[in-house]
């Protein structure tokens, strides 16, 4: 007999990863940024804090989406809508490049979105000193940081992202809301920002999340989603480290 969806297990795939994100990388920058450099050299404390997540939060973020991916698979799989149901591809040359197509456009939406006018408005309300920490730290990751990001890190945002706030939370929402497809696409978007902190970043996830979420519940599938988030995440990440200018 399968078990019914409910707001705990959604919850706990969607909310507890957001979570334990915030507290784990917290504790990981703060231990590597004494207190008093805040207060007597707040440039170098806003380095090391970048340059920590650089070096260590990367494995935390991915490890958590790959660990609740693996937990919304198995409870997807419970409650008797496996996650598979989701990842079909289409039979038809035509279906497969409009799937191709929709990848990409999702593709550049995201990286116009989060690569291109994101920093831009970050520019814009970030004082100058915390900015140029940032860049620096950027440009000072190290390389094993960088290929990782580009590599592991963009492919488990892909996959196992969209596994988490598209399928299992949209699906399991629409049935504990009486079959509603706004509020899902909404609920899973505000989750999404979540599970990328509480910052200006977080509202541009929201963005894109609302975006994805709406072509989900259009389409019912994942894969184009999937390859166009990985994309997405793979250009942010090249644009980032090694920039045109």
């Amino acid at each position: 007999m399968s078990a019914r969806p409910s707001w705990a297990r959604v919850l706990a795939i969607t909310l507890v990863p957001a979570v334990a994100n915030m507290i784990i990388s917290s504790a990981v920058v703060f231990s590597a940024v004494p207190g008093e450099l805040w207060r007597t050299r707040p440039h170098e404390a806003a380095y090391r804090v970048a340059l920590a997540q650089y070096r260590y939060c990367i494995f935390v973020w991915s490890g958590l989406a790959v660990l609740f991916a693996i937990l919304a698979i198995l409870l997807a799989r419970k409650e008797g809508d496996p996650i598979g149901n989701y990842v079909r591809l289409p039979r038809e040359t035509r279906g497969k490049l409009m799937d191709a197509l929709l990848a990409l456009g999702l593709a550049t939406f995201g990286y116009l979105l989060l690569s291109v006018l994101f920093p831009l408005v970050l520019k814009a309300t970030t004082p100058p000193e915390s900015m140029r920490a940032f860049y620096e730290a950027t440009r000072n990751a190290p390389l094993y940081a960088k290929l990782y990001l580009i590599t592991v890190g963009a492919l488990a945002a892909g996959v196992c992202e969209e596994i988490i706030w598209r399928s299992y939370a949209i699906t399991r929402m629409e049935k504990l809301l009486g079959g509603s497809r706004l509020k899902p696409i909404v609920f899973s978007a505000i989750l999404f920002g979540l599970w990328h902190g509480l910052s200006l970043h977080a509202l541009f996830c929201f963005i894109y999340g609302l975006v994805m979420g709406y072509v989900f519940a259009r389409i019912r599938r994942l894969p184009p989603l999937m390859a166009g988030h990985w994309l997405t995440d793979v250009l942010g990440f090249i644009t980032l480290f090694w920039p045109a200018s």
